[in-house]
């Protein structure tokens, strides 16, 4: 794998775990008050798959992981795209 794939991956892991953080904080007040109902859903329905792919994806670079072929390359750019659409739906 390109150096700057690899750079540019683990940039939108940090950017996406970042931005999550940021989500909590922000929508609790820096834990002075509980979640409201529409925090509380986008949370749930975005939260969770976002925290589930930078788990997996900081996984994949831990075991070494190449791909192998263009459609291996597709999937992950289309996963770093997708951490970067859940960092942008987080921060605003």
């Amino acid at each position: 794998m390109p150096l700057w794939i690899r750079y540019i991956w683990i940039f939108s892991i940090i950017v996406n775990i970042l931005s999550l953080v940021w989500y909590i904080l922000e929508s609790t007040t820096y834990f002075q008050r509980g979640l409201d109902l529409l925090s509380t859903v986008i949370l749930i329905f975005m939260g969770i798959p976002s925290s589930l792919l930078s788990l997996g994806s900081i996984l994949l670079l831990k075991k070494g992981w190449v791909p192998n072929g263009k459609m291996s390359y597709t999937v992950l750019l289309i996963v770093i795209l997708i951490l970067f659409l859940y960092s942008i739906s987080f921060l605003f």
